[in-house]
C-alpha cells in the first residue's frame, strides 16, 4: 500500500568473497577455497576475514539498545532460474511466519519480473551455515532474514510465456542509488537495483544489505 513505509536503508555492504571478483567472476568460492555463505556458524577471522568482520558488524548492531534491526538480506544471482524470488526462514510461531511472508508478497506487487511462485521457506540442513539460517536463529522475531535470488539470465511476466533478458539497458536506477523499499516512488525491475550503475562491478558477488532505523 502507498502508505506503507519502510526504514531508511543501511550502505550496500560488499560482502564476501570479493577477493576473486576479477580473477573468477563466476565461482562460488574464495581464493582459499570455501564458499564462504557456509561457514556463518563459526567464520575464523583468518580464512574467512570479510565474513567474520560482517558477522561481528551485525551482533554489534544487535547488541545496541539504539539500533532496531529489521531486515538482513543476502543477494545472489541465480545461474539456472529466472526471474526474482527469495528464501525465507521456517518457524514455529505462526503470527511470525505469516508477518515474514508480507515482505516477498510487497516484491512481488511491486517489482513485474518478481517471482512469489518461485519464493520458499526452509530450514534445509545444507543451507545451516548460510547467513539467512544462521541469523534467522540469531536475531529477535523482530527482525526477517532472506535470501533475494535474481537471475542471471531473464524473468517471466505474469501472462507471457516468453523470457526478457535482462540487459544494461534495461537498467533503471534512481539518483540516490539502490532502493528496495515500495515507498521510495521508484518502479523497477528486480534486474535494475541489482545489475546496474556501480552495484554492475559485484554482479557475481554476494552482498549482505542491513536496513535498519536508529532507536
Amino acid at each position: 500500500p502507498p502508505s506503507l513505509s519502510f526504514p531508511p536503508p543501511a550502505p550496500l555492504r560488499p560482502a564476501p568473497p570479493p577477493d576473486w571478483s576479477s580473477l573468477a567472476p563466476c565461482l562460488l568460492c574464495s581464493l582459499m577455497g570455501f564458499d564462504l555463505n557456509r561457514h556463518w556458524q563459526d567464520p575464523s577471522p583468518w580464512a574467512h576475514p570479510t565474513l567474520h568482520a560482517v558477522k561481528q558488524l551485525i551482533v554489534q548492531m544487535n547488541q545496541d539498545p539504539k539500533v532496531s534491526l529489521e531486515f538482513y538480506i543476502d543477494v545472489h544471482s541465480h545461474s539456472t532460474m529466472m526471474n526474482g524470488f527469495m528464501y525465507g526462514n521456517v518457524f514455529e510461531e505462526e503470527g511470525r511466519v505469516q508477518r515474514q511472508a508480507v515482505f516477498p508478497r510487497l516484491l512481488c506487487h511491486n517489482a513485474p519480473d518478481f517471482s512469489l511462485s518461485s519464493t520458499s521457506f526452509n530450514r534445509d540442513v545444507v543451507k545451516a551455515g548460510t547467513g539467512r539460517r544462521f541469523l534467522g536463529g540469531l536475531l529477535d522475531d523482530t527482525s526477517y532474514c532472506y535470501t533475494l535470488e535474481v537471475s542471471f539470465y531473464s524473468y517471466v511476466t505474469a501472462g507471457s510465456a516468453t523470457p526478457v533478458p535482462y540487459t544494461e539497458d534495461g537498467c533503471i536506477l534512481p539518483p540516490a542509488g539502490p532502493s528496495l523499499c515500495p515507498s521510495s516512488g521508484w518502479d523497477s525491475h528486480l534486474g535494475g537495483p541489482l545489475r546496474g550503475g556501480a552495484v554492475e562491478h559485484f554482479a557475481h558477488i554476494e552482498f549482505s544489505l542491513l536496513m535498519y532505523m536508529n532507536g
